[in-house]
């Protein structure tokens, strides 16, 4: 009890000790305390007890509302009045819905509050949910500054007209409005940012747009073992022809990670990659200056990035108007899908080298779903073809592999012989592999143009969102996910060890023998944590080789 109490007393002092210094801090330093407020408090704003009670009183019609604001930074009360009327919409008139998606926009935040793609699940089951693409609210601002998160601004000022947003404020001279346009179809949104002045002189304007987002950690998967790969959130920037995707929580924690800074970059497009889903922006301008940033501190969990994408557009005159326009997106990383929106969206997926491989091998799978209706058995038949296409190779090997088991006893014979002088053992196994006709590379013949193929395959496999949630047979529900009872990967080692010992270990000692013994083993623990689909693959490939084995040795036994 005693130690309860002084737990309590402590934590008391505790307390009372960081609101006193606290205050003493704002009183010494007020101009720090109150600049540093909006980057706190942009994502998201808070409203004042005038906007909350405006908010309660609106009903579902398209009539707007008005309230008072207060703003929170001493900056931007030399921009907007300390009471400013705000135009606000009712909620219900800051939802749109197209065929694919429902979006709700924020007025406090003048970007996007929630993308929910309808015809994508969140998980399996009946509880299942359309996927929120968002961990938070996107904020696309217009900004007038060359720095990073001053440009962010509070409340903004909304009307709607049809499935046309715009958020407007004033800033200095400058009347800057967002417009979101939504097509009845698809998963683009149309962004413009266009800045007028209204001095009476012309005012030099850097325009830039502004997207903000928190990316969160705290459910990333992740694994001891190798193989599956985490569906970590990433930051993305194509811009000269390069991309540079970095894992955001690296980004957020290492400094040395600075992404993308150029001036006069051809863009293609900058935003955040969540594995299966894309939210991007591509810049209608050629040419547009580039800054990738953080916004104040990096927890655990999560972590506040930012892009500002503009341009110094120099003089802009009385009463004149420049705008930026970009095209979003926000969707799924379906090939055919992306290909309509952006071509370089195909770099998301992370193919790489290998997309000469993996292209051909994903319209495969699909070209063979669209016969089955089933991923997982169109996965056993592409590699029932694989394993047809490449038995040129595996007769050669078997071949090989024949013939220099018939050989064996001479070639023991021979290491025996000059077992004490490893320089002429060698000099004359490769006469009697001249003198025969034997070459022992044949043997892994089969296995080098496999190589490729494997890794093209766990791509596709770990990477394609038409595999995500594609269920195969019994107690495999998602194709793209882990054998939940590690029942296929038990069932690929037992038949590499049995494919092992059906093969001729010719020329080899018993200490690489027992090596390759292991190497069962080896990738039946990588496979615990592959997505099931690349274990069937694997397992599929096992089997047809095995059998492919035993048909040939027959048939060599009897010539």
């Amino acid at each position: 009890m005693n130690m309860e109490r002084g737990s309590f007393v402590a934590i008391a002092l505790c307390v009372l000790f960081y609101l006193g210094y606290t205050q003493y801090l704002s009183k010494k330093y007020p101009e720090y305390y109150t600049q540093q407020r909006p980057v706190a408090t942009n994502l998201p704003q808070s409203t004042t007890s005038a906007d909350q009670s405006a908010q309660s009183n609106q009903t579902g019609t398209t009539t707007s509302t008005t309230a008072t604001t207060g703003t929170a930074n001493a900056a931007d009360s030399a921009l907007q009045p300390a009471t400013a009327t705000i135009t606000r919409l009712p909620d219900t008139d800051l939802e749109i819905e197209t065929d694919t998606s429902r979006y709700r926009l924020s007025q406090d935040e003048g970007g996007i509050a929630s993308v929910k793609l309808k015809s994508f699940n969140d998980k399996l089951g009946e509880s299942s949910e359309p996927i929120e693409l968002l961990d938070a609210p996107l904020v696309l601002q217009g900004s007038i500054r060359g720095d990073q998160t001053s440009g962010l601004r509070g409340v903004f000022n909304a009307e709607r007209n049809g499935r046309t947003i715009k958020f407007w404020r004033e800033d200095g001279p400058w009347t800057v409005t967002q417009t979101f346009t939504f097509p009845d179809t698809g998963y683009g949104i149309d962004v413009a940012v266009s800045f007028k002045n209204n001095a009476p002189t012309p005012t030099d304007l850097n325009a830039s747009l502004l997207q903000v987002e928190r990316l969160s950690f705290a459910n990333v998967q992740s694994s001891w073992l190798p193989g599956m790969p985490a569906e970590r959130p990433r930051v993305m920037i194509r811009a000269q022809d390069s991309n540079e995707f970095l894992d955001a929580e690296n980004f957020c924690t290492d400094a040395s990670q600075t992404g993308v800074n150029a001036p006069a970059a051809k863009i293609d497009f900058v935003g955040f990659d969540r594995h299966y889903f894309l939210s991007t922006l591509t810049p209608k301008l050629d040419k547009l200056n580039i800054a990738t940033f953080r916004v104040g501190q990096t927890s655990k969990e999560n972590c506040f990035v930012g892009f500002r994408v503009g341009q110094q557009m120099g003089l802009v005159g009385a009463g004149e108007s420049v705008t930026l326009e970009f095209k979003g997106f926000f969707g799924p990383k379906i090939t055919e899908v992306m290909a309509l929106y952006n071509p370089t969206f195909h770099a998301t997926l992370g193919h790489g080298w290998l997309d000469v491989i993996a292209n051909p091998l994903m319209y495969a799978i699909k070209g063979f779903h669209q016969l089955t209706g089933n991923y997982g058995i169109a996965i056993i038949l592409l590699t029932i073809a694989l394993k047809v296409l490449f038995y040129p190779l595996t007769r050669a090997a078997a071949v090989s592999m024949h013939k220099m088991k018939k050989l064996n006893p001479e070639m023991t014979k021979l290491r025996e012989k000059y077992k004490d002088d490893p320089q002429a053992q060698q000099r004359e196994l490769m006469k009697f592999w001249q003198q025969h006709q034997i070459n022992p590379m044949k043997g892994c013949l089969p296995i080098l143009p496999q190589i490729p193929v494997f890794f093209a395959f766990y791509r596709v496999l770990s990477s394609s969102i038409e595999l995500r949630h594609a269920p195969f047979f019994g107690w495999i529900h998602d194709l793209a996910a882990a054998d939940p009872y590690f029942v296929t990967p038990v069932l690929l080692t037992a038949g590499m060890f049995l494919q092992q010992k059906l093969t001729p270990m010719t020329g080899m000692d018993k200490t690489q023998e027992k090596v390759l013994m292991m190497m069962p083993i080896v990738f039946g623990i990588m496979m615990l944590t592959l997505p099931s689909g690349m274990v069937i693959y694997m397992l599929t490939n096992t089997i047809v080789s095995i059998g492919q084995q035993q048909w040939l040795n027959r048939k060599l036994d009897a010539a």
